[in-house]
């Protein structure tokens, strides 16, 4: 059953409800936000709704002003803070010009209610079958990245790592020399972590993300 949840945005960027159930824990697109704006949009404008954890922002574009709340957002039970961000621009890799921002409403208080499901006999549960075969096809994609990588058999432009600690995803790439750690809302093939190795010291290195930081840890 959809549950379908309302926010009104108004033009003075006021929110009304300020605080809003959007789930329980580990519930996946069954409760749909809906943001209703009291003016009219501006022609060719990009539309967000950005929800903050943690001092980390996620930016979801919505779909005909909709949202639904997926495993992402409902993993973990507690509060998120969020805003609706009207930009001129798309935002790409979670980067925002403030010259491009139209509007930004006022904040206002998500809440994932706690749950009383055991998620390992959840996950345990028979899977459909069309569900096992996107499932495996996913499986195969992660290990033939995992081999792509540790072997040193190719180049790919950016990897994508799930928090060990949150269950978050992040996309580890080198933007201008410099390593960049983005967060992202979903992913084709995430995966626990990346082995590299040290050429000059000949030590092979885990690095993973732990609690929104990168870890390098030395392999045993």
């Amino acid at each position: 059953m959809i549950r379908n949840l309302i926010v009104n945005i108004n033009s003075d960027r006021s929110v009304f409800p300020k605080e809003l159930k959007v789930a329980n824990r580990y519930e996946i697109k069954t409760n749909v936000l809906n943001i209703k704006f009291s003016f009219d949009l501006p022609e060719n404008s990009f539309v967000y709704l950005v929800l903050t954890r943690n001092q980390i922002q996620y930016y979801y574009p919505l779909i005909n002003n909709s949202f639904s709340f997926g495993s992402n957002e409902t993993w973990i039970n507690g509060g998120w803070i969020g805003y609706v961000l009207i930009s001129k621009a798309e935002i790409i890799d979670g980067v925002v010009n403030s010259s491009e921002a139209l509007f930004i409403s006022d904040a206002f208080g998500l809440t994932v209610g706690d749950s009383e499901f055991n998620i390992e006999k959840l996950e345990q549960q028979e899977l459909p079958a069309q569900l096992h075969l996107l499932y495996d096809d996913l499986l195969n994609l992660k290990f033939e990245l995992e081999q792509l990588i540790q072997t040193g058999g190719g180049t790919v432009n950016f990897v994508d790592l799930i928090d060990y600690d949150t269950k978050e995803l992040f996309r580890i790439q080198v933007k201008a020399g410099a390593l960049t750690m983005t967060p992202i809302a979903t992913s084709p093939a995430p995966i626990d972590c990346i082995k590299l190795y040290d050429e000059v010291q000949n030590k092979h290195y885990f690095l993973n993300v732990k609690s929104g930081n990168l870890i390098m840890k030395e392999a045993e």
